[in-house]
């Protein structure tokens, strides 16, 4: 993790948003590869101080090694996907939604709601959110997202039905052992059917890879 400290940035301290579950392990000045103090607090923020700031006060860039990647992966991706209805005829098959492969996607038959996408984990995992990458950007999706150990019996761990964003991609937090998500989508905008780019399942706490570190 490299936190780079612009000529706004006058202090000698900082400390990092959340690193979920990522442990800092080593800090150290990028330029002059010295060790640089640290502590760890609440959420595994990292604070870092005694950096240089007369050395390069346009330009330090400091170093933070972690146990563990910040970002987790995709456990869906290659799972065993289904669905209630696919748009055969165009090769949007519900397995890829897993695929990891944003250019494919799976789509319902027609442009109802209640139409569903099932991930088969393969075994019981403890989630901790799943992300949705949606058709289209700029329209609302609705969605549900419930749960099952045994693809029978089924908890609802999320629910935007009433959902205002129009943004493509969600994100959503929640905590469970489960083998099985659902995903059915439950709103949508007029001329929008059920399709979905993505179907992202992850197993540790969410760190936000698009966060600006760029301070000052």
């Amino acid at each position: 993790l490299y936190i780079h400290l612009l000529p706004g940035y006058s202090g000698s301290t900082f400390t990092t948003p959340s690193l979920g579950d990522a442990v800092p392990v080593r800090a150290y000045d990028v330029v002059s590869q010295g060790a640089l103090s640290f502590s760890v607090g609440g959420g595994n923020q990292a604070t870092v101080s005694g950096i240089n700031r007369t050395r390069y006060p346009d330009d330090t860039v400091v170093a933070i090694v972690l146990d563990r990647p910040v970002v987790p992966a995709d456990i869906a991706r290659g799972g065993t996907a289904s669905s209630d209805s696919v748009e055969s005829a165009k090769g949007n098959y519900a397995a890829n939604a897993v695929d990891g492969d944003t250019s494919t996607r799976w789509c319902a038959a027609n442009g109802s709601t209640g139409h569903w996408l099932t991930v088969d984990l393969g075994s019981v995992h403890t989630v901790t959110g799943a992300r949705i990458a949606w058709e289209f950007a700029g329209h609302r999706y609705g969605c549900r997202i419930d749960a099952s150990t045994d693809g029978a019996s089924w908890s609802t761990l999320a629910d935007l039905t009433a959902t205002t964003s129009t943004s493509q991609v969600q994100t959503l937090g929640f905590s469970a052992a489960t083998r099985y998500l659902r995903l059915t989508v439950t709103a949508l905008d007029s001329g929008c059917w059920a399709s979905v780019r993505s179907f992202e399942v992850y197993d540790r706490p969410f760190f936000d890879p698009s966060l600006d570190l760029a301070l000052g």
